[in-house]
């Protein structure tokens, strides 16, 4: 089996307008697409984390940078067998949308559980960033917090993604 790979990400303010906070964390790749223990509390529940990202890109064939306003949602399900079902979905001015199931072969979020805390990565194209939503939760499951948080790969100048309101074209953040 192969050891897990330790890369450095540069986390920062999802605008390109505004300067940058540098946070240097480690993202393990090569962990299942669910790790640590589902608390049983969970199991059963759904949990919505909507936020709103202001920010400067480019789509694919195009030269010139432009503000987009995006609202985001991550919506998820904890199945009693263990299981997280996660739509991750963005309206600009068109909507689009992609789910998966923590299990799938295919999946490539990452839900992460300590205690009352939970932390799903959904990676960019390319690795060439991610998306950290970090979800806490009161001792009795009842109430939470969120906070979303972009990275981009250390050194990289711009985060690549493939658009989910245009399937199959690609967007530089």
């Amino acid at each position: 089996m192969d050891q897990p790979r330790v890369q450095y990400w540069f986390f920062g303010i999802t605008s390109l307008k505004r300067p940058l906070i540098a946070i240097y964390i480690l993202v393990i790749q090569g962990l299942p697409a669910f790790a640590g223990s589902m608390p049983p509390a969970l199991q059963g529940k759904s949990a919505v984390v909507t936020w709103i990202e202001e920010r400067v890109q480019r789509d694919d064939g195009e030269s010139k940078l432009r503000s987009v306003g995006a609202q985001l949602e991550l919506a998820m399900y904890f199945s009693s067998s263990r299981r997280v079902f996660s739509r991750f979905s963005i309206t600009t001015s068109r909507y689009g949308k992609n789910e998966q199931v923590s299990d799938d072969v295919k999946a490539s979020r990452v839900a992460l559980f300590d205690g009352v805390k939970m932390s799903l990565m959904i990676p960019m194209s390319g690795n060439s960033g991610i998306r950290r939503v970090d979800v806490v939760y009161s001792p009795d499951f009842q109430h939470c917090d969120a906070q979303a948080t972009a990275a981009r790969r250390t050194g990289a100048e711009s985060w690549l993604t493939g658009s989910l309101t245009h399937p199959g074209m690609g967007v530089e953040l």
